[in-house]
């Protein structure tokens, strides 16, 4: 028989009840300056200035890896910044509210550039970057795999000139939390966030498989 595989759903939001959910999100906007914003209207999640969109619940990518996946549409010099690992926590010794701990996956329509970064304490060092073509208003899907160790970034823009990118690294950079961070760019920016979904990075077999193995002593 046919082994039929899926990846376990851990959190979803299409956020269209233009109400965040709290028991799927905590926002952040203390501690950065400006004002940050973070509002789920017109059926999609809007993060202005730098306001923190964070997990409620934490997600270990040791613990099976996580998968996360979603659209974003990039506002004008805006930031697409997302965050595994992490404390949710803007840096006190940064100007303009960076994150202070986390594997951070940014992408920038202003440099036309795609990186993965490590955050430690406030330092942040590049794992690698790769160029691609984002403008301000493009839409695109992010796809982010992190095992704790191997990470994978993909972007793919949804119609457009069909802009595509992928970029790996590694880090086994082990920290207190495990949050899920969203933010886009400081000084009145405005980026979208839309159809989230995390999922566990290793797949499981569907009942009837297991049972269909269980059967034949596999």
């Amino acid at each position: 028989p046919t082994n039929t595989q899926k990846f376990p759903v851990l959190l979803q939001d299409n956020f269209d009840d233009n109400s965040l959910d709290g028991s799927k999100w905590n926002t952040v906007t203390t501690g950065i300056p400006g004002s940050p914003s973070v509002t789920e209207s017109n059926s999609r999640l809007q993060l202005g200035s730098r306001g923190y969109l964070v997990s409620a619940d934490q997600f270990d990518p040791n613990d099976g890896g996580i998968r996360l996946q979603g659209r974003w549409t990039f506002g004008s010099d805006d930031f697409m910044q997302i965050l595994t690992r992490s404390d949710g926590t803007p840096d006190p010794g940064n100007c303009c509210g960076e994150t202070l701990n986390g594997i951070e996956f940014f992408a920038f329509d202003g440099s036309d550039a795609m990186q993965i970064t490590e955050r430690v304490n406030g330092v942040a060092t590049s794992l690698g970057s790769l160029g691609i073509d984002i403008d301000a208003g493009d839409v695109f899907d992010f796809l982010i795999t992190d095992d704790g160790d191997e990470l994978v970034f993909q972007l793919a823009e949804v119609g457009g000139d069909g802009s595509m990118g992928m970029l790996s690294a590694n880090s086994t950079q082990a920290f207190s939390d495990n949050f899920l961070v969203f933010h886009n760019r400081e000084n009145g920016r405005t980026s979208f966030l839309d159809d989230v979904t995390v999922s566990r990075l290793q797949a499981v077999p569907e009942p009837q498989s297991v049972a269909i193995w269980t059967l034949l002593g596999l």
